[in-house]
């Protein structure tokens, strides 16, 4: 997810809150499966890549925004949040360049 050094931990302590989740745990059967279904045209994969500048509390922010974060009870996502900024405190996370990828997927209905 994240490539610095603390991004691991960071990466590791959103995966354990995320809920399954099919564009991020694709089995490698996506595509076989689209096509079976005969109501679209072959899915195609394009990766973007680009440079994220932000700083510790920006990013804590992004992660806020992360739809499973934003809905969990209260409590739980406070806690991931602080748990979060403490990391990145940790590791003296001020401002950061990320390297990111998009990955876009398209298909059209036959």
């Amino acid at each position: 997810m994240f490539s610095a050094g603390w991004g691991q931990e960071l990466g590791d302590l959103l995966t354990a809150a995320r809920p399954p989740h099919p564009g991020l745990d694709d089995d490698g059967t996506l595509y076989t499966r689209m096509d079976a279904t005969g109501l679209f045209t072959p899915l195609e994969r394009v990766e973007v890549g680009h440079v994220h500048r932000t700083d510790r509390a920006r990013l804590v922010g992004s992660i806020a925004s992360m739809s499973f974060v934003g809905v969990l009870p209260e409590a739980e996502r406070a806690d991931l949040l602080g748990r979060a900024d403490a990391l990145l405190r940790e590791h003296g996370v001020g401002a950061v360049a990320l390297a990111m990828k998009t990955t876009v997927r398209t298909a059209r209905r036959r």
